[in-house]
């Protein structure tokens, strides 16, 4: 019986067969390049999908605020509870409430935090919706989301409406 032959040289014409050292350098090049777009593209996506969260808890907040106080969460028959967002603390957004529209109870706080990624920027540092009619005390308020180049500015109007863009 025959053994198969293990050698990688080709009889008939006398060449070795594999790569050579330029097409393994092409191939690396190309897989490099490859990959160091992939790395820009996650890196972008993942910032994009990071300030895309902060908008959307600022927001989420701002309305989970409004809806408690137009339901009058946590007040009795003769008791009135505002509830509200607090921009100012420089790691957390704090969603609160007052007692009888005058005394802040920390014991209701709901904290999320901050990315350090993005800036807050609002004149009013705290809004508070009325309750059972959800307007808020002020003309109007806007707070500015900004990471980069990207900026988003959330409008409430006088009636407690919330408007991102």
């Amino acid at each position: 019986m025959k053994l198969p032959s293990t050698s990688t040289r080709d009889k008939t014409h006398g060449q070795d067969f594999g790569f050579t050292f330029v097409e393994v350098l092409i191939v690396l090049a190309l897989v490099g390049f490859i990959s160091a777009v992939a790395v820009i593209i996650g890196i972008d996506s993942y910032a994009r999908y990071a300030f895309r969260s902060q908008v959307d808890a600022a927001t989420g907040l701002l309305e989970k605020a409004r809806s408690q106080a137009i339901n009058n969460i946590g007040g009795k028959v003769d008791e009135q509870v505002c509830h509200g967002v607090k921009f100012d603390d420089p790691s957390n957004l704090v969603l609160f409430r007052l007692s009888d529209c005058t005394t802040h109870d920390p014991a209701y706080d709901f904290k999320v935090e901050k990315s350090k990624a993005v800036d807050y920027d609002t004149i009013t540092p705290e809004i508070i919706f009325s309750p059972l009619s959800g307007q808020i005390q002020i003309a109007e308020a806007n707070i500015t989301l900004t990471q980069g180049s990207k900026s988003v500015t959330i409008t409430i109007n006088h009636e407690g409406g919330i408007n991102w863009q």
